[in-house]
């Protein structure tokens, strides 16, 4: 009996012994779940360019092998693509869309993302929305180039994209020529006007400065 109790403390001994020993296993550490920035996914569907002197107008070009046609958006990106005064613009497209085509810096947190998107008859406007790369959201939509005409009259309008004045920010130069024709020549009349908006570094404003026209020809003017 006494070799008996002996022999079990020597067995809890032991059993103790061991579990002073024994390491405990750890289990693998899971890094978290690192979600996907859909902005970037949005912003990775431009090309991006060079500004400087770029030429921009209406896609329906025969000359540059529809530079401005771009690619198709998601519709899953509008939300990011939403302004003040273009709300009532994506609140009404049904069966347009809108498509992609450059992008490029002009400001250390500014892109300028250049977008063809619905008109009045069909997908034939040029906008630069200029993008926050902080907030990530639109913050100006600015309409550069378009050209659509009904009966008589039709209008073209080309963009260019230039350091005007020699600041180091890129400016927008816009230029617009209505045309409206009559079997009676005398009445025939055409407008021409040409707008700048200056760059600030951060976004672009009307301003007054005068630019020769001979520098800003329309590309599809036949008149």
């Amino acid at each position: 009996m006494v070799r008996y109790l002996l022999l079990l403390t020597g067995l809890v001994l032991f059993s103790c012994s061991e579990n002073k020993t024994h390491t405990v296993t750890q289990l693998p550490v899971v890094p978290a779940v690192t979600s996907i920035d859909s902005s970037n996914l949005l912003l990775d569907q431009f090309v991006e360019i060079n500004p400087d002197n770029l030429h921009i107008y209406s896609p329906y070009d025969t000359i540059n092998g529809q530079k401005f046609k771009g690619s198709e958006i998601s519709r899953c990106f509008y939300h990011f693509l939403k302004f003040d005064n273009n709300i009532a613009f994506f609140n009404q497209i049904l069966y347009d869309s809108i498509y992609g085509c450059y992008k490029f810096k002009f400001a250390k947190n500014k892109t300028g993302l250049i977008l063809r998107t619905p008109s009045q008859y069909d997908v034939t406007a040029i906008d630069l929305y200029v993008w926050d790369d902080s907030a990530k959201k639109v913050i100006n939509v600015i309409n550069l180039a378009d050209a659509f005409g009904d009966g008589d009259w039709y209008f073209v309008q080309d963009a260019w994209l230039a350091d005007i004045n020699k600041d180091n920010n890129i400016d927008i130069i816009t230029r617009k020529r209505d045309y409206t024709g009559s079997d009676d020549t005398t009445k025939v009349t055409t407008t021409d006007s040409l707008f700048v908006m200056l760059g600030d570094g951060s976004n672009f404003k009307k301003s007054l400065v005068k630019v020769d026209t001979i520098q800003y020809k329309i590309l599809n003017w036949t008149q």
